[in-house]
């Protein structure tokens, strides 16, 4: 997203610009962060920074790309609505993260 300006160019305003550098560096950021943490055993509040912080950030992107959508609906004049790739990618990605953040085997 840092090399690739504007990706989403059309209305509404406010997502247009989720993919400057000032929405990307921080998010490069939290995914070094928890790249590194995974390497070690994860307790305490590292393990909910490392759960919570990616699901905020699909979860942020999801509605970014959702509001996309349905702002492009309305420019376009689509009746229903269809959902973008992307919106339902992240949206697969938020319940993988919830499913794993629940059920998963903390003793492995």
């Amino acid at each position: 997203m840092i090399l690739s300006n504007n990706f989403i160019d059309r209305p509404p305003d406010f997502v247009m610009h989720i993919d400057e550098p000032m929405f990307s560096i921080p998010v490069v950021t939290v995914g070094l962060y928890v790249i590194i943490s995974s390497f070690h055993y994860l307790r305490g509040l590292n393990q909910k920074l490392v759960t919570f912080l990616p699901l905020f950030i699909w979860t942020f992107y999801f509605l970014m790309f959702l509001f996309h959508d349905i702002a492009m609906m309305q420019v376009i004049g689509i009746v229903h609505f269809s959902p973008n790739f992307t919106t339902m990618i992240s949206f697969i990605i938020i319940i993988k993260i919830l499913l794993e953040a629940f059920w998963s085997n903390p003793d492995w």
